[in-house]
């Protein structure tokens, strides 16, 4: 592995999108083992805690399957991720 690939799979953080969930926060971890993140799914809307291996991994790409949430839905969200509106307003507007 060389320095470049170690820094392209280290910890997720604020703003870093992995398939559809685009990070929000760490999440205090209940055990001492894992670390999770607080996670925006841009397919439906929704914020779920997520464990960070499975974000970096790729084993946890959305909250939803792809026939969860209208086309237009996530064609608003993703546009409105884009224009650099927050998920708070995006929430407000879905």
């Amino acid at each position: 592995m060389t320095n470049i690939e170690a820094v392209k799979i280290g910890a997720p953080k604020e703003g870093d999108i992995y398939g559809k969930w685009r990070v929000l926060c760490k999440v205090k971890s209940k055990d001492n083992k894992n670390t999770y993140f607080k996670c925006f799914c841009m397919n439906c809307g929704s914020e779920k805690v997520v464990v960070g291996y499975s974000l970096k991994n790729g084993t946890s790409k959305s909250c939803c399957g792809k026939q969860k949430g209208s086309k237009e839905k996530r064609l608003k969200i993703r546009t409105l991720l884009l224009k650099g509106w927050t998920q708070r307003d995006i929430l407000s507007q879905i």
